[in-house]
């Protein structure tokens, strides 16, 4: 990986390496461990390769929407995914496909070709999935299992909650994180005639949205 890509690109953005490093750590980049300036200069040095992990974290903090900013001398070793509407995170909204000019990035070797990618609207899965956090789920036909956080669609709606199989009553549930008045479960019976319009899909990648206002002014107890 060339580390002069790196290094224009801070140039670009008026950014020394230690002012990104602060950018990943308020992004949560590793889980909000962060990252420390001399691991970036190591990038910069052409030291030590660049991970998918931080290249995906460098686009979304500067807001750069190709990876060849960082890797066109290189093969690329990530993969994009064009965002395709929104995934609703409290009642649930149509299923519509809005072809738009915005993509995110996973490393190469977690890409399918059935993965898909959908912004969050609302908060009824919060902190887990906050609004405006890109959801990248799987499109493929396993099976959920009790627990997982999934996407599912119905009579052309598509919402996120944790599915919650109750076998002995014949019931799944999709249930929000947010235990607040405002976001309810949805229950379904499996032995409605049209149960097999209901889709399921797990969750695979969270991806936060860096310095999001909403999640900051909760933390603070604010409006």
């Amino acid at each position: 990986m060339n580390g002069e890509n790196l290094k224009k690109l801070l140039k670009k953005h008026n950014l020394t390496q230690n002012e990104l490093a602060e950018k990943l750590t308020a992004y949560g980049y590793r889980n909000g461990h962060g990252i420390k300036t001399a691991a970036i200069s190591k990038y910069a040095l052409g030291q030590r390769k660049m991970t998918a992990e931080f290249i995906e974290a460098v686009l979304k903090v500067l807001g750069e929407t190709d990876a060849n900013v960082l890797i066109s001398d290189e093969p690329i070793e990530v993969q994009r995914i064009r965002i395709t509407g929104s995934v609703s995170c409290g009642l649930p909204i149509n299923d519509v496909y809005e072809c738009q000019d915005e993509f995110t990035y996973i490393p190469l070797s977690q890409n399918k070709s059935n993965l898909k990618a959908a912004r969050a609207n609302g908060d009824s899965m919060f902190p887990i999935i906050e609004d405006g956090d890109i959801i990248i789920y799987d499109t493929d036909s396993s099976k959920p299992r009790h627990g997982d956080l999934v996407v599912y669609t119905y009579n052309n709606e598509i919402a996120c909650k944790i599915f919650v199989e109750k076998k002995d009553v014949g019931v799944i549930e999709f249930k929000p994180v947010n235990q607040s008045d405002s976001f309810k479960t949805t229950t379904f019976r499996i032995d409605i005639d049209d149960i097999d319009d209901l889709k399921i899909y797990k969750v695979v990648k969270i991806q936060k949205t860096p310095n999001n206002p909403k999640s900051n002014l909760k933390l603070v107890n604010e409006n």
